[in-house]
Order: structure tokens, then C-alpha cells, then sequence
């Protein structure tokens, strides 16, 4: 995954952090793949944090919408990390290296493009 420049630092930054992650994960061997999900879900919840404060102190007009995304992504990550070791090998791949990257490009493209908007 390579996500595009929002022109918003901390959202660039920390997308960026999660390039880097997805990215090691699709090197990942097979039996490294729960932990490479543990490392991508703490990111993840992390940057939700981080960019959910910087819209708050702005006042973003999206704030609410934006914050229900951010829940709804966490809740599909929580529901990865309790069957990910139940999966079979090709299964627990694709979630790590294809669904969960592109639920993440998917809000970057949308969600976060649209509040970044109203954070430059």
C-alpha cells in the first residue's frame, strides 16, 4: 500500500508508519502473521488517537462521522485478531496483507482526504 500525501503532516506521517508495517507484513512468514496484525492494529488505534485529536482541536465539521469510521475499522481489526489464528495459512494471509490494507486505503481515500481538507 502506498497511501497519498494528504498535505497534512501528522496524517502523512503516520500513514506512512502504516506503509512501512503493511508492507513488512507482506514479507512476513506465515506463522509471524498474528503478530504482524498486533503490530498494524496498535499503529492503527494509536493514529485513530493522534488524528482524532488534531480534528477535535480544529473543530472539523466531519468530526463525528469521521470518529464512527474510526470505530467501525477498529471494531473489523478487533474481529481479525480473534480469528486469525482459527484461519488457515491462505485466509490469515489475505487479511493481513490484502483486506486490512485496503479497508485502510479505502478511509485514507475517503475519510481522511475529506477532513484533511479542513486541516491545511
Amino acid at each position: 500500500m502506498s497511501t497519498p500525501l494528504l498535505g497534512v503532516s501528522l496524517m502523512d506521517r503516520d500513514h506512512e508508519t502504516l506503509d512501512r508495517l503493511f508492507a513488512r507484513a507482506s514479507e512476513t512468514e506465515d506463522a509471524g502473521l498474528p503478530d504482524a496484525l498486533e503490530a498494524i492494529a496498535t499503529e492503527l488505534g494509536a493514529h485513530f488517537a493522534r488524528e482524532e485529536a488534531l480534528m477535535t482541536e480544529a473543530r472539523v465539521p466531519i468530526l463525528l462521522c469521521h470518529l464512527e469510521l474510526h470505530a467501525q475499522l477498529l471494531r473489523e481489526v478487533e474481529k481479525m485478531r480473534d480469528v486469525i489464528s482459527s484461519l488457515d495459512t491462505d485466509t490469515a494471509r489475505q487479511m493481513v496483507r490484502v483486506i486490512l490494507p485496503g479497508l485502510v486505503a479505502n478511509h485514507v481515500a475517503t475519510a481522511d482526504t475529506a477532513s484533511a481538507s479542513f486541516l491545511r
